[in-house]
């Protein structure tokens, strides 16, 4: 059976707006560190479960359609057998399978042009909010001072304006977007850049510049002719072999590491160990070789009282003892689910980025072409970063929603009708 058919109830379709745009915000707001941050995940949840409400049967039909997608959400919750925290262990795997849950239905309940507006609002309110009432606080890697606004982490300030700028460029340039949006689409981007800057964040800047390319750049490309595709397929053939010849020559001569110095040390203004980020994961390859193939549990490692943890904490002066991690999300899901949970994840990143740009290369629009971009941002950051890999996460979040848009294309649960909103919808669901 094809659940993704006359599944929506009367309304159903704005209370999935209001539930994108509400939840989106909430997640992003519950990152910040008080005695209130419980309430954020728990609007999460209520405002999810308003939108499923009217007809749940069929909600929950659609959240759990394509196993493939479920299988790390599945993993964690297995890993509560060889925990040695597994009540711990049970209760994140929960929140992150809600979590997961919840951006598949989302992306089966909107269109990724709509899915992006409902975003955007609350991106440009929590910018608007750090601006009034932000301060700065100490990088526990880098040691300095740096803009967080209203969040407990530069990085995540960062990876929220990386996001905002990406979505409010694709609806920007979208056409058929309303005035409205399009005005907060550039709102949007005026608050986003210079808070930006002043969170000082090199790698943000970097992996906002490649998202933004790559959103347009895959825009231009599906858009383009047979023979345009490979005329530029072939300008960069041309481009890129000499960069890779000159990479070989340079590992050859045993200067590429001189070069790699430079480039982090003169043009990022970062120490070789990328603020820490090499000595964590130098920290990390021990404890993946003590159980190396499924791990030591999700989210059993940075638990207080454990020897491992409290020397990380006290080598990076986190004097809350809590929300840190390896600061790449391979790594973080070796430790947590071993070589088979980082394996699985890789696939599936590698997977979903690859079926988005086929979703983009049929119904080439900002919607669709923005997916990739924060596919993108996401990819690009897993190497720095761990978004991802969090319960009530936006990172874990968009994953799910952008891995059941393609997964739904994959299937061929798309209506062939190029340029509208159901061209990115399951077949058979109505539109608003």
């Amino acid at each position: 059976m094809d659940v993704t058919s006359s599944f929506r109830a009367p309304g159903q379709t704005a209370l999935a707006v209001l539930a994108v745009a509400a939840g989106s915000f909430s997640l992003m707001m519950g990152v910040q560190a008080s005695s209130l941050a419980w309430l954020w995940p728990a609007t999460f949840l209520l405002v999810w479960a308003v939108a499923a409400t009217p007809n749940a049967r069929q909600s929950v039909e659609l959240m759990i359609t394509g196993p493939a997608l479920h299988i790390l959400p599945l993993l964690m919750l297995l890993s509560v057998l060889w925990s040695d925290v597994p009540m711990t262990t049970l209760r994140a795997s929960v929140q992150y399978a809600a979590t997961a849950l919840i951006g598949v239905l989302a992306a089966r309940l909107l269109s990724p042009r709509v899915f992006l507006v409902c975003l955007l609002p609350g991106l440009v309110l929590s910018t608007l909010l750090s601006l009034l009432f932000g301060r700065y606080v100490v990088d526990g890697l880098a040691g300095d001072m740096a803009f967080a606004g209203i969040f407990g982490s530069k990085n995540s300030f960062a990876f929220f304006l990386s996001l905002e700028a990406t979505v409010a460029l694709a609806v920007l340039i979208d056409r058929r977007q309303t005035l409205p949006f399009r005005v907060l689409a550039i709102a949007g981007l005026l608050l986003a850049l210079p808070c930006l800057i002043l969170a000082r964040s090199a790698g943000a800047l970097v992996t906002l510049l490649v998202a933004s390319g790559t959103l347009l750049a895959t825009l231009a490309i599906a858009r383009a002719q047979a023979i345009d595709r490979a005329i530029l397929g072939g300008g960069l053939m041309v481009v890129a072999l000499p960069m890779v010849a000159i990479v070989g020559l340079l590992g050859i001569s045993g200067t590429l590491g001189d070069v790699v110095r430079s480039l982090v040390e003169d043009v990022l203004n970062k120490d070789i160990t990328l603020t820490g980020r090499t000595v964590l994961w130098e920290y990390a390859a021990p404890i993946v070789e003590r159980e190396p193939l499924l791990g030591l549990g999700y989210y059993s490692f940075w638990q207080q009282g454990k020897p491992d943890a409290e020397a990380l904490w006290r080598m990076f002066r986190i004097q809350a003892r809590m929300g840190f991690h390896f600061h790449n999300t391979y790594i973080e899901a070796a430790v947590a689910l071993g070589l088979v949970g980082a394996l699985v994840l890789a696939i599936q990143v590698l997977r979903t980025l690859h079926q988005v740009i086929m979703v983009t290369w049929r119904y080439p629009e900002p919607g669709t072409a923005a997916l990739v971009a924060i596919m993108v941002l996401l990819v690009c950051r897993s190497f720095l970063e761990v978004d991802m890999l969090h319960p009530f996460g936006i990172g874990t979040f968009l994953f799910f929603s952008i891995m059941a848009y393609s997964f739904d294309f994959a299937a061929g649960r798309y209506q062939d009708r190029m340029g509208s909103d159901r061209a990115a919808l399951p077949a058979d669901v109505p539109l608003p």
